[in-house]
């Protein structure tokens, strides 16, 4: 699935025009004790607690593909008779309807979802009139393709409401607030089938995870049978070690500020690319164009990276620089627009390795304070 499929599902999430028709919970406690199951249809809820499951599903649906969300294929063997698979297309099929399912799929998941406290539990079926598509890419409403019926699972931690102070009114004054039991926002959650090019992939699910360093890669592995690629700092970090390891001394300031440059002018030709892109060895000849960094040093560095995203690949949009460039020597920290990068220089001066930086503008300000102009050493040979 890519950003955009991920954001038509998102504007779904609405009490007038919500596809979820039934939802399904089981209530866990810390020991892993099953305290309540239900089964109902959504609408038949009343409207405040529609808006509240139909909040917390859509927030299943957020966050950047490759940080919080994460897309994941069954391998043929995952997909075999008896898998878990099986019993979701199962689930699915049924209309959430089928409990014996229902309770398999509830054990499997507090079996290996790992908790220090309450949870929730929940599934819904929603079912999806994907409206045609046109030349111009505008959708048309009455010109459907398919219908994409689809699950989502999602665990919500369920805490303890915060202590405080409340209003009664039969006593006109305020009085200790009971503390009740409160449901959050996910933790972590499913989407299958996947959306792919708008359309049912019954081969593919989306993985959602709150903490983008931790996207239970190995619980969906155990629970699924499917790999989850690595969380985004991981695959950022790969990219750097590569960079490292390979290159040595080659990657000296001014190739690496032209590494980011050119990390970002990749970013902006994949702009309308659909799928997220991944960083492959032969990206490097681009990447290090005009680097000044030796033909050995890069056909070193294109082996060694292959081999370290063989299992998992790196997306783009991880390893791309961010609106702002951080230089760091030791406690100190420079930050600076990226597309002003070119104003941030190495010199050598009296001897020392120094960061120097263009005076970008008329004024100077230290602290929000501008400093005259005069007071600055206007001799050639000084650096500040």
């Amino acid at each position: 699935m890519n950003k955009y499929e991920v954001s038509e599902l998102r504007k779904l999430y609405k009490p007038e025009s919500s596809v979820i028709s039934r939802i399904a919970g089981c209530y866990v406690d810390g020991e892993k004790n099953k305290k309540a199951v239900f089964n109902e249809t959504l609408l038949a809820l009343p409207d405040e607690d529609v808006f509240k499951y139909l909040e917390i599903f859509k927030k299943a649906l957020s966050g950047g593909i490759g940080r919080n969300l994460a897309n994941a294929e069954f391998p043929a063997a995952a997909e075999a008779e008896g898998s878990t698979h099986e019993l979701l297309m199962q689930l699915r099929d049924s209309g959430l309807g089928d409990s014996s399912i229902l309770d398999s799929l509830f054990d499997l998941i507090i079996e290996r979802f790992e908790y220090a406290g309450n949870y929730l539990i929940l599934f819904s079926l929603a079912a999806y009139d994907v409206p045609g598509k046109g030349k111009d890419n505008i959708q048309m409403e009455d010109a459907s393709e398919e219908v994409y019926k689809y699950l989502q699972c999602i665990v919500c931690p369920v805490d303890l409401s915060k202590p405080g102070l409340s209003y009664d009114e039969e006593r006109g004054g305020f009085t200790n607030r009971d503390r009740d039991w409160v449901v959050a926002m996910p933790e972590f959650g499913i989407l299958f089938p996947a959306f792919t090019d708008r359309s049912t992939d019954i081969h593919s699910m989306l993985i959602y995870s709150k903490n983008v360093k931790n996207l239970r890669g190995e619980m969906v592995k155990e629970l699924f049978g499917c790999t989850v690629p690595e969380p985004a700092y991981v695959q950022k970090n790969t990219f750097s070690s590569a960079l490292e390891t390979a290159i040595g001394d080659e990657l000296n300031f001014e190739a690496m500020k032209e590494i980011n440059d050119n990390l970002l002018q990749m970013k902006e030709e994949m702009a309308q690319n659909k799928i997220p892109v991944e960083v492959d060895g032969a990206d490097f000849r681009y990447l290090l164009n005009d680097t000044g960094i030796s033909a050995e040093r890069v056909s070193g560095l294109i082996e060694s990276y292959n081999e370290m995203t063989q299992s998992s690949p790196v997306l783009l949009d991880n390893i791309v620089p961010g609106k702002t460039m951080e230089i760091k020597s030791g406690s100190i920290l420079v930050r600076t627009p990226s597309d002003k990068a070119y104003l941030v220089n190495e010199k050598v001066v009296d001897g020392k390795r120094c960061i120097v930086i263009d005076i970008d503008g008329e004024t100077v300000e230290i602290n929000g304070v501008t400093v005259s102009q005069t007071a600055l050493n206007t001799d050639p040979g000084y650096i500040t």
